[in-house]
């Protein structure tokens, strides 16, 4: 039997050396362009890190075939952390840095950093769940309070504390803060969906009048990370993690409807109502805009 020896650093090193190359740009073979900075990296290393980049690689498209693509979204130094992570499996991630960190891990697919930055999401939820339940949280600045309720990743329990917690904080100091209620209501997610303690097509809808929160009918299919509109008097619920489909809800007869199906799937997009059509944009799959006409569906 022959004498085997390995080096347990091996990959370490080979992994050392390629990341040295990217520095001195080195047999590199593509560029991420961002806000003017050029990042320069392996199409084989972004491949294999990286379902987005494995896709564009794959097909003869723009990108694959002049070796470049552009960000007009992203922050170059937070794109550089992600390669930087890419190449050595180290990223910080803390409070300033995590929303952006979360937009960018998404784009490019990479999960293991999109997990980290939820649950450095989470943290940051536990401690303002804690802050609202108490007395402290009718001393705070509006900002402060803004800060708070505007978080788009707060649970469904904290949600309904929410609006019991801004009509509190305004009565706490009626005369100079009676006029800031509509824009702090205007920051709390009045359609939730995803509860946790039910299924993600659930759905739960307030009413100013009454400071109440009430359930409505299940959507026809779960959606995670979609994005809402109110239009003529109907919510619709537009995309979500894998899904190009739409639906929206009609008041008067309690039920959720399909309407036409989006040409790719959408999550983290925005949307918005004007002149009595919807518009889709940008978001997590596709940076296209569409138009949805509600009259021909």
């Amino acid at each position: 039997m022959s004498n085997r020896r390995v080096k347990l650093s091996y990959c370490a090193d080979i992994v050392n050396i390629l990341n040295k190359q990217r520095f001195d740009r080195k047999h590199c073979d593509f560029v991420m362009e961002v806000n003017g900075e050029f990042i320069y990296a392996h199409k084989a290393i972004l491949s294999a890190a990286s379902p987005y980049f494995e896709a564009i690689f794959e097909h003869d498209v723009k990108e694959n075939v002049e070796g470049k693509v552009q960000f007009t979204d992203a922050e170059a130094d937070d794109l550089k952390t992600i390669i930087d992570y890419i190449y050595g499996g180290k990223i910080k991630i803390d409070e300033d840095t995590v929303q952006s960190f979360l937009f960018i891990s998404g784009l490019l697919q990479i999960d293991c950093i999109k997990e980290q930055c939820r649950v450095n999401k989470l943290f940051q939820y536990l401690e303002n769940c804690a802050l609202i339940k108490g007395n402290e949280f009718l001393t705070l600045s509006f900002k402060e309070v803004k800060t708070i309720i505007e978080d788009g990743d707060l649970y469904v329990e904290f949600e309904e504390k929410a609006y019991e917690s801004v009509f509190k904080w305004v009565k706490h100091d009626p005369a100079a803060r009676q006029k800031l209620l509509q824009e702090l209501m205007s920051h709390v997610l009045l359609l939730i969906d995803g509860s946790t303690d039910v299924t993600d097509n659930a759905c739960k809808v307030y009413d100013v009048s009454s400071n109440k929160v009430f359930d409505i009918p299940l959507m026809a299919e779960t959606r995670e990370e979609l994005s809402t509109v109110s239009l003529n008097g109907l919510v619709y619920a537009i995309g979500g993690s894998d899904r190009s489909t739409a639906e929206c809800y009609e008041r008067i007869k309690q039920h959720w409807s399909h309407i036409a199906t989006m040409r790719v799937h959408r999550y983290d997009h925005g949307v918005c109502a004007y002149n009595g059509h919807i518009y889709v944009i940008d978001g997590c799959g596709d940076e296209a805009l569409e138009e949805y006409n509600p009259i021909t569906n």
